[in-house]
């Protein structure tokens, strides 16, 4: 079985391609086996949000409401909107921002080398 580009390399799909080789004995057929159930019942187990993500998400929801109101703005025009803002790293904030531009909540307009963001 030879993987395509659209197809990504997993677990599954790797055990899958060992399994179907014609060389392993029923023993190791059998480990492989139970090993590629092990991963399908672990990949289809619901995961519930980490405390780090879940605060995250309330961040984004008081991210978009402090930016009402307000037209374009840069990470750095953010984080000066709000104490709670300032106190997090320039990083951080650009990767909630990023979130929310891939969520649909944000925009994000490019004028020049700089990227501004507003409410969609």
């Amino acid at each position: 079985m030879m993987n395509t580009k659209s197809e990504k390399m997993t677990y599954v799909v790797a055990l899958n391609a060992a399994i179907e080789c014609e060389a392993l004995s029923a023993e190791v057929r059998e480990k492989l086996t139970a090993l590629r159930d092990q991963q399908v019942k672990r990949n289809a187990v619901d995961k519930k949000p980490t405390k780090t993500q879940q605060a995250n998400e309330d961040i984004k929801v008081r991210l978009v409401e402090v930016m009402q109101g307000h037209e374009q703005m840069t990470v750095t025009d953010i984080q000066n909107l709000d104490e709670e803002f300032k106190a997090m790293s320039n990083q951080k904030v650009a990767a909630l921002v990023r979130q929310l531009v891939k969520d649909g909540k944000l925009l994000r307009v490019e004028e020049g080398r700089k990227a501004y963001f507003k409410v969609a």
